[in-house]
C-alpha cells in the first residue's frame, strides 16, 4: 500500500507490502529509478518480510530535496522515514545508486541490521559512462538537451542497465516505466545527484566503506553488468573481510528485474544466516 510519509521535510512516497509484524526490509531503487523497480522482486519476499519501498527524494512521486541529492543527504531522508514508521531495526538492500545510500544510512547510525549491494562498483574507476552522459552535464547545453530527450533516447540508455539482448518489454508491467522514471527526475536532481555520489566515492570508496562498518554485508553482482566492471568489483568486494559475495550469470546491472527468484533466494538465504 503507497503513502507519503516525511523526510528531510520532503514528502517521501512509500509503498509497504507483507504482514507488519515481519521483519522490516528496506529496497532503495537506483538513479533515474523508482520503487517501481522492485516490483518483480517484492512479491517474492512480502511473505516472509515486511517490504519497504521508498521514491529516493527527486525520484518517482517523492519531493523534490531543499539542500542535495548526495548518499548522505538521501539516507537522512531515509532515515525519518524509519523513524517515523516506528523501524527500530531492519535490512537494507541498495541497487545501484540506492547502494550508495544504504552504506550512508547505516553510516548515519540508522539501525540497520545488514547490508546488501546489488550492482554498485566500489568507485567510479570501475565504471563504463555513457558519452550522452557528459554531454547532458555540460552546464547551459545539458539542460537544453535533457529537456528534450525522446522516449527512443531515454530507452536506449536504460538499456545498458540490463544484460546485452535483456527484453525490456519483460521488465515492468507498464512498458513506459523506464521512460515515465526517467523524466521524473528534474535536471537539478540529475546533475546534483550524479555530483554527490562520485564525491561520496571519491572520498571513500565502497569497499572501504563497509569494511568500516559492523554491519553484516552481502554484495550480489549480474556478470553482465554494463555498468560496472563486474569481476574487477566482486575482487574488490571480496578482498573485505567478512562481506559475502555472489554472482549471477545471466544478469546484468538489474538482477532485481533480470532474475527476481535468483535474488529473493540470496536475499533470504543471506539474511537467514
Amino acid at each position: 500500500m503507497p503513502h507519503e510519509i516525511l523526510g528531510s521535510g520532503v514528502a517521501v512516497h512509500v509503498w509497504a507490502d507483507g504482514p507488519s509484524e515481519r521483519p522490516p526490509l528496506l529496497l532503495v531503487h537506483g538513479f533515474l529509478g523508482s520503487a517501481h523497480w522492485f516490483d518483480r522482486l517484492t512479491p517474492l519476499l512480502a511473505g516472509t518480510f515486511r517490504v519497504i519501498r521508498p521514491d529516493l527524494l527527486g525520484h518517482g512521486r517523492s519531493g523534490t530535496a531543499p539542500d542535495g541529492y548526495a548518499p548522505q543527504d538521501q539516507a537522512r531522508a531515509l532515515a525519518e522515514v524509519l523513524d517515523r514508521l516506528g523501524i527500530t531495526s531492519v535490512a537494507v538492500l541498495g541497487h545501484s545508486l540506492g547502494a550508495d545510500v544504504a552504506i550512508a544510512l547505516a553510516e548515519l547510525g540508522a539501525p540497520v541490521s545488514a547490508l546488501m549491494v546489488v550492482n554498485e562498483g566500489p568507485d567510479y574507476t570501475l565504471a563504463t559512462t555513457p558519452a550522452v552522459n557528459s554531454l547532458l552535464r555540460l552546464p547551459r547545453i545539458g539542460r537544453f538537451l535533457y529537456a528534450r530527450l525522446p522516449a527512443s533516447a531515454i530507452r536506449s540508455a536504460v538499456a545498458r542497465f540490463f544484460a546485452p539482448g535483456f527484453a525490456m518489454t519483460e521488465a515492468f508491467s507498464d512498458p513506459d516505466r523506464p521512460v515515465l522514471d526517467a523524466r521524473a527526475v528534474g535536471y537539478e536532481c540529475f546533475r546534483a545527484t550524479q555530483d554527490g555520489k562520485e564525491q561520496y566515492v571519491a572520498d571513500v570508496p565502497l569497499d572501504i566503506r563497509l569494511g568500516r562498518l559492523s554491519v553484516p554485508a552481502f554484495v550480489l553482482f549480474g556478470q553482465q553488468d554494463q555498468t560496472y566492471r563486474s569481476a574487477e568489483s566482486c575482487a574488490r568486494y571480496r578482498a573485505v573481510s567478512g562481506v559475502r559475495v555472489e554472482t549471477i550469470a545471466e544478469a546484468g546491472h538489474s538482477p532485481a528485474i533480470e532474475a527476481p527468484e535468483r535474488v529473493a533466494s540470496a536475499v533470504r538465504r543471506f539474511l537467514a544466516e
